[in-house]
């Protein structure tokens, strides 16, 4: 889906990009790039104050320019066609036309890396799908070291058993009868 408001602003732009720089803001438009920047940074002033307010601008290259006020109280530039691009707003009013341009220049650039991204993703599905149909190459070890646990875990169950039984083993020998120990496991004979 992003790959597709992406090319289709990047159709936009290269359609409707202007041979000399024009704008629209407020619905004036301003083919002077000093002028536009002042009435665009008379415009930041009407924008709210609470992060996320917006201030619809004008026009530029097809694309709608909006005012946003960001979480740290600053100002962001924003073209929004069917996606939406932003650059931090500065202190100089030409600076702030020459961001808006240059923001708007790099959408193809924007499609061409959602593309590349794109196809990374795939070439890496494709990848882990190959993997997942391979069979576990340390499957036999695996087995073996399974088994081992399971063995080792009975012989600790044993030896818990066997750590209980010596006490009662003990009581039985003070009364006079005969313990004795047999591969890891007490059994206990009483003499009677």
């Amino acid at each position: 889906e992003r790959i597709e408001h992406r090319k289709a602003d990047a159709e936009l732009y290269q359609k409707e990009v202007p041979q000399e720089f024009s704008i629209t803001l407020n619905h004036r438009l301003f083919d002077e790039r000093t002028k536009a920047g002042e009435y665009l940074k008379m415009q930041m002033a009407n924008l709210g104050h609470e992060a996320g307010d917006t201030v619809s601008a004008g026009i530029y290259a097809g694309l709608q320019v909006m005012l946003k006020r960001g979480a740290f109280q600053d100002v962001l530039l924003c073209l929004k066609g069917e996606g939406s691009y932003q650059v931090d707003a500065g202190e100089s009013a030409l600076g702030n036309i020459t961001r808006l341009e240059n923001l708007a220049e790099k959408i193809p650039q924007y499609l061409k890396d959602e593309e590349r991204k794109l196809g990374e993703l795939k070439e890496q599905f494709e990848a882990a799908k190959v993997q997942a149909e391979r069979p576990f190459s340390e499957e036999e070890k695996l087995s073996e070291l399974l088994k081992e646990q399971v063995s080792l875990n009975l012989e600790l169950e044993f030896v818990d058993a066997d750590e209980e039984g010596t006490e009662k083993a003990m009581e039985t020998v003070s009364t006079g009868n005969c313990v004795s120990w047999h591969r890891s496991y007490l059994r206990v004979h009483i003499l009677t």
